[in-house]
């Protein structure tokens, strides 16, 4: 009798054994990088949304500006991986943010929802997770211009 652990000669077939073909040790690398980053990038909006009121601080400007910055880096990784090199990820963010801007989305509202997009698409979503981090990029820097002008 042949079952799913074996082929029809009744030998065992370990590559039905494996939960994936082989290990990309790359891919693990990257799908690392980019958790972290999506990760990271909602602890620090957390922190601009919560901590001024729990704690009496405010996040400084550069913090948000350094945030954005990487996360356009990453958004050009992933459309780099993605086999888009010439896309603008910084374009595609603001014009995305824009749209979200003009249906009456908050900033913060528009940079949590992209974040979250990016993290449910993942790398598998390609030059759409690399739009959704160009999005978040952009929100954080209108909210570090809003939070920069409520400090002066």
């Amino acid at each position: 009798m042949q079952s799913d652990w074996t082929d029809r000669g009744g030998n065992l077939n370990a590559r039905r054994m494996t939960a994936a073909p082989f290990f990309d040790p790359v891919q693990a690398s990257n799908e690392a990088a980019f958790e972290t980053c999506v990760f990271l990038s909602i602890r620090v909006l957390a922190g601009l949304e919560f901590c001024g009121d729990l704690y009496g601080t405010r996040m400084n400007h550069d913090v948000l500006v350094e945030c954005a910055a990487e996360l356009e880096r990453h958004a050009g990784a992933v459309i780099h991986l993605d086999g888009n090199p010439g896309t603008d990820a910084a374009e595609l963010g603001q014009s995305w943010f824009q749209r979200l801007a003009s249906a009456g989305k908050k900033p913060l509202e528009i940079a949590y929802e992209s974040l979250h997009a990016a993290a449910y698409l993942g790398l598998d979503g390609g030059t759409t997770s690399a739009l959704m981090l160009g999005s978040a990029a952009f929100a954080m820097r209108v909210l570090s211009l809003e939070h920069g002008a409520r400090l002066n």
